[in-house]
């Protein structure tokens, strides 16, 4: 569970525990209510369900504090973030969906299940987190199709396909320069199909060009 909900959850449980235990001894004798130690009893319980109330009100006000700072800026950033890697002039390419996003998102659907009050800001982040989840997983394996791409070639291979290369890199250039996580999601959607459809071809040219360099080397 992720660290608001489990606080909730952990306190939700000690509360139960306490009120059962309550309930039997009122129901273990009736007259139970008038005396004075049950007073006391009953005195305790109600302070340590407004401790309860007070560290629950100050978890989630922090939390909220946090949803409002991260949301909006973590959404304007763009879907790929490009790396340098001696391996590669081009760089590498990293998906970059924050992780503030990502336990934010884990939060609210924990809280939920809780029946908890959730930030207005929170709840709307959450109602993408399916067109999220579906992205990143799309926007993961063109990063590691394109990243296993120059990670393989050898450079007496790479002149070869380097027109096809470089247009890979044209293609993910959207991801880096414009599309961001709170742009359309058409826009999106078209640019991770465009990409994917020029970077699986040039991911095919790549293994048909090392299983012919294969064969030849098994032939000789």
């Amino acid at each position: 569970m992720p660290p608001i909900a489990g606080a909730l959850s952990w306190t939700n449980g000690l509360r139960s525990r306490i009120l059962e235990s309550t309930a039997c001894l009122v129901k273990f004798e009736s007259s139970m209510e008038n005396r004075e130690e049950f007073k006391e009893v009953k005195k305790l319980t109600d302070s340590i369900q407004n401790t309860f109330n007070q560290f629950e009100a100050e978890n989630i006000k922090s939390w909220e504090q946090g949803v409002e700072e991260f949301t909006e800026e973590k959404l304007d950033k763009f879907l790929l973030v490009r790396e340098e890697t001696e391996v590669a002039i081009e760089g590498f390419m990293r998906v970059n969906f924050a992780d503030e996003l990502r336990a934010i998102l884990r939060e609210v659907k924990y809280l939920q299940l809780l029946d908890a009050q959730v930030h207005p800001t929170a709840l709307k982040l959450f109602t993408k987190v399916e067109i999220y989840r579906v992205d990143t997983i799309r926007l993961q394996f063109l990063v590691d199709t394109y990243n296993n791409i120059l990670k393989t070639l050898l450079p007496v291979e790479k002149p070869l396909l380097q027109k096809k290369i470089n247009a890979c890199v044209t293609a993910l250039q959207q991801g880096t320069d414009t599309l961001k996580w709170n742009s359309d999601s058409s826009k999106i959607d078209k640019f991770i199909k465009a990409a994917k459809e020029i970077i699986c071809e040039v991911d095919d040219l790549v293994k048909k060009m090392k299983e012919n360099v294969n064969r030849m080397q098994n032939t000789l």
